[in-house]
């Protein structure tokens, strides 16, 4: 449309006075109901002074308003909408409104001022058109309906033979039926039932690597319940809505509500990662059993610019949530599998994140809000002082440490002289059990009974290997402590704790002593379950028919937090057994029971130590001075109602070897051996360990943890607080978590005051989240990723589980027995004297994420290549739709008197505006919604 940057001045003549109309100029654009009309009459008297001129006299005028319509003789007295007398001084402008006007939106309007009385030449006269638009109207002079033919076949629905629809396997029927009553001409396609699918083979197949873009005209002829448009494109038959190799999700629009109107739909851009044949579009009410009874015309299928571009917008509409003409909507929804949206590269590994492009990942940056939250000033000081204790006292325990592996308290090298109460008989694997039918050793993590024992007026769980050797078997204190740890754990992996898939065992081991001690009893233990003396082992089917020893299938070795610091250290000690006297006079040669171990599995293992330990040592030997840990010990000890004992030695327990320095230091070299471990990782600041000191959990652990250790530790990432360099920080906002646990995610990420170089424990990728959100070069990793960790440990999944949730509490009692998580990572308190835990609140624990690094695990066997098929892509995101007029300027002829006039009139087409207020992907596992971490772990490894 032309616009008018000055007012065009029209002038009628009378004698010597003319009409001057300045406002509303011709074609201008009003944006009141009530304009203010100005105008000027003047009369031109040669060589008068300008006094005389100024009492020229006054004139009585008539200003008429008429809407424009189809009407062919437009200024009929039907089509006035105002007509007033106003008595106007000469050579003085005039300026009026009035209350009695009120125009329609959206309409063209023409005003006149002749003077009364006079019979006006009607060749000469003048209307000035003026338009009455809403501010948020969209002006636009392309055509509506305009798109490119050559994709789809009669957009407008006048040929019934293209467009089809499915059968009743999809519950939708014969809809797309032309009606008479189309959006610009009379074909329309008519949809009644909910989930109608529309489909038809394209002229030209769509491109891979090209960007498209549908858009379409709607019409509902009754008001129902909003629904969603699903766009598809596929090749072959649609036998399914899900996507695969043949079909593709190009987008799902938000709720669309009802509108009197046609509306103009514009479906979000999308870039196709192959070529395909045919598109189909899926009509989903938000009642399922709704009908829909709606109208579809001039389906188009256009090329667009980048489809980052189209789609990286975000409108400024104010409070969405305040608003009743704006529909939020939060959406997830399944985009097909990485490999088939990635065919250029080989996903099974982490290797080919780096070639993504970072534009689309993430559209919306984080909320200023969210952004602000921090542990108090006073918080983050006493903390800073408090780690700076912790480090100097783990220094000073570092030095103190005592010598290892000296025979004591009754310690013999362990023997296996070969005769076995069982028949140990050529393996029979069987992939159709978790895996493949070895049988299984399940190591606990820290059992906090034996520690809070020594604190209690009559001490509790004082025995000790081997001097109590009965309490660590069947029956004995230790043992079914650790029973309770693992029970829900093997009923989930095994299908049963008596009568399971696989042959297993549980070991234990008692916290009051060194980490040496529990290795040699566990070691023990295995070995007499391999001879046949160990009752605590629960048989298979299998072994019971065929009175196998345990182990002849092969062990496959289960730990959960201080369990796998208790494996990795234990298998390097045996298998150096044969020739490092040290180890062969402590444990003897027991070669022959790592031999039988083909893995470990590894669940928020303590690989790398917990700052948890060091504080626990702090506080409970009294060894701090530091205010925030001594409130800590304080309140720890009165809610438990303990008591320090002068004879009781933290030092001498299993906490010491806990402590990252001495886990370092001491047993990290002892963790080099041949025995494979694979780990599931869990990360989020949720729920911290039951009992001992909850509140340095929550701080003292800095990035993402599971509550109780650092991912860097979980991992065997050598670091202590791996690093990664941030390139946009808002693109790291994970909007797609409820609330609270963004809130949380949005705290640990950070670290002190320079967010571009965060200790952002993004433990194996820089380019995933611990949700599976995908970064891309958002982020990049400090140092490069070999040598990072210790050898022959390979994390392949990470989840958003805490530290118990894949061990006691997998069986919780909600959505499928899938675990929720605490959303206490934020401190909720006023001073240091008041309780530390904040208020709890139930957040959903739903996300693993595949992290395999290295390819070798499926050549060797180790994980199942059908692992790397199940990394699925989704997209979460939050939309703002309303419908907004769209409006075009068509050029109109009529005849005024016996004079043809052209004018500009507004057509207008309602058009549904969709705005992206954020956007995420993520790459997911499949079935991640109702699976936890340990179910992939139980399907995929040695099998």
């Amino acid at each position: 449309m032309k616009k008018v940057s000055k007012p065009m001045i029209l002038v009628k003549e009378k004698g010597v006075v003319k009409i001057t109309m300045i406002s509303p100029a011709n074609e201008a654009i009003v944006y009141t109901n009530s304009p203010n009309f100005k105008y000027t009459l003047s009369k031109e008297v040669p060589h008068l002074q300008t006094a005389q001129t100024k009492s020229a006299g006054s004139k009585t005028v008539v200003l008429t308003v008429v809407k424009i319509t189809d009407d062919p003789n437009w200024v009929a007295e039907n089509h006035i909408v105002l007509q007033e007398e106003i008595l106007s001084n000469i050579n003085t402008g005039v300026s009026k409104t009035f209350s009695n006007l009120s125009l329609s939106l959206n309409h063209a309007y023409a005003w006149n001022i002749e003077f009364k009385g006079e019979t006006p030449n009607e060749e000469n006269m003048k209307w000035n058109v003026f338009y009455y638009f809403d501010k948020e109207t969209v002006v636009d002079n392309s055509d509506p309906h305009a798109c490119n033919t050559k994709y789809i076949f009669d957009p407008s629905f006048k040929d019934k033979g293209h467009w089809k629809t499915t059968n009743t396997s999809f519950n939708s029927y014969t809809n797309a039926n032309t009606v008479s009553n189309g959006h610009d001409d009379t074909g329309a396609g008519m949809i009644t039932s909910p989930n109608t699918i529309i489909y038809q083979r394209l002229q030209t197949p769509i491109k891979k690597d090209k960007n498209y873009q549908l858009k379409f005209s709607i019409k509902r002829l009754k008001e129902k319940s909003s629904f969603k448009i699903k766009a598809i494109a596929f090749n072959g038959t649609l036998n399914s809505l899900t996507p695969n190799a043949n079909i593709a999700i190009m987008t799902l629009s938000g709720n669309i509500p009802y509108y009197e109107d046609w509306n103009k739909i514009t479906l979000s851009a999308w870039k196709a990662h192959k070529d395909f044949e045919n598109i189909a579009l899926v009509f989903i009410p938000e009642n399922n059993r709704a009908r829909l009874n709606l109208l579809i015309d001039r389906v188009c299928l256009d090329e667009s610019k980048s489809a980052c571009e189209e789609n990286n917008l975000t409108y400024d509409i104010g409070n969405a949530s305040g608003n009743e003409n704006i529909t939020v909507t939060n959406e997830e929804y399944l985009v097909g599998t990485v490999q088939d949206l990635y065919p250029n590269q080989d996903t099974s590994t982490l290797d080919w994140y780096a070639n993504i492009a970072d534009d689309c990942l993430s559209i919306g940056g984080d909320d200023a809000e969210e952004d602000a939250i921090q542990p108090n000033a006073h918080d983050a000081i006493e903390i800073e002082k408090a780690e700076k204790e912790l480090e100097e006292i783990e220094n000073k325990l570092i030095k103190e440490a005592p010598e290892y592996f000296k025979p004591k308290n009754g310690i013999q090298p362990i023997v296996y002289n070969g005769k076995a109460k069982c028949s140990d008989k050529k393996p029979a694997l069987d992939p159709t059990k978790p895996f493949g039918g070895r049988d299984v050793v399940y190591i606990h993590g820290l059992q906090l009974s034996a520690i809070m024992g020594n604190l209690k007026p009559s001490p509790t769980f004082q025995g000790k290997w081997p001097d109590d050797k009965n309490e660590f078997y069947k029956g004995g204190e230790f043992y079914n402590e650790a029973k309770g740890y693992w029970e829900n754990h093997i009923k989930r992996g095994l299908g049963s704790a008596i009568a399971p898939s696989n042959s297993y065992l549980i070991v234990s081991y008692s916290a009051n002593q060194r980490l040496e001690v529990a290795i040699h009893a566990v070691l023990t233990q295995i070995r007499d379950a391999m001879a046949g003396e160990n009752i605590g082992v629960v048989k298979s089917n299998e072994q019971y028919k065929n009175k196998r020893c345990f182990g002849s299938n092969g062990i496959v070795v289960v730990t959960h937090s201080t369990g796998g610091l208790v494996a990795s250290t234990m298998f390097s000690i045996a298998e150096k057994s044969g020739t490092n006297q040290t180890y062969k006079d402590y444990y003897g040669d027991v070669r022959f029971i790592t031999n039988k171990i083909d893995a470990q599995i590894g669940f928020d293992a303590a690989y790398g130590g917990s700052p948890l330990a060091t504080t626990g040592i702090a506080v409970l030997a009294g060894l701090t001075i530091n205010p925030v840990l001594k409130t800590a010990a304080k309140v720890f000890f009165q809610n438990n109602n303990l008591q320090q004992h002068a004879n009781f030695s933290p030092t001498n327990t299993i906490l010491f070897d806990l402590t990252p320095m001495v886990s370092k230091y001491k047993w990290r070299p002892l963790m080099r051996s041949s025995i494979p471990t694979l780990i599931m990782t869990g990360s989020t600041t949720g729920k911290s360990a039951e009992g001992l000191l909850t509140f340095p959990g929550n701080l003292l652990i800095r990035g993402f943890d599971d509550g109780v250790l650092s991912n860097g530790s979980q991992s065997s990432h050598i670091k202590r607080r791996p690093g990664f360099m941030v390139k946009n920080r808002g693109k790291l906002v994970d909007k797609g978590t409820p609330l609270m646990k963004r809130k949380a995610i949005v705290q640990m990420s950070k670290s002190g005051k320079n967010f571009q170089r965060g200790e952002r424990n993004y433990y194996i990728s820089p380019f995933l989240s611990p949700t599976g959100m995908l970064q891309g070069n958002s982020v990049r990793g400090i140092v490069d990723r070999p040598g990072q960790f210790i050898h022959n440990h390979f994390t392949i999944l990470q989840t958003t589980g805490d530290h118990f949730d894949n061990v006691d509490e997998v069986a919780r009692g909600h959505d499928n027995n899938y675990g929720y998580t605490d959303g206490d990572g934020l401190l909720n308190r006023t001073n240091l004297g008041t309780p530390f835990r904040a208020p709890r609140n139930k957040i959903k624990n739903n996300e693993e994420t595949p992290v395999v690094s290295s390819a070798s695990l499926y050549s060797s066997g180790l994980l199942n290549s059908d692992f790397a098929s199940l990394n699925q892509e989704w997209i979460k995101k939050e939309t703002w739709g309303l419908h907004l007029p769209r409006l075009t300027m068509v050029r109109k002829c009529v005849r005024l008197f016996r004079k043809e006039r052209c004018i500009k009139v507004p057509k207008i087409t309602w058009h549904y505006h969709e705005f992206i207020k954020w956007q995420r992907k993520y790459h997911l596992l499949k079935d991640y919604e109702t699976k936890m971490g340990m179910d992939y772990m139980y399907e995929y490894i040695l099998r």
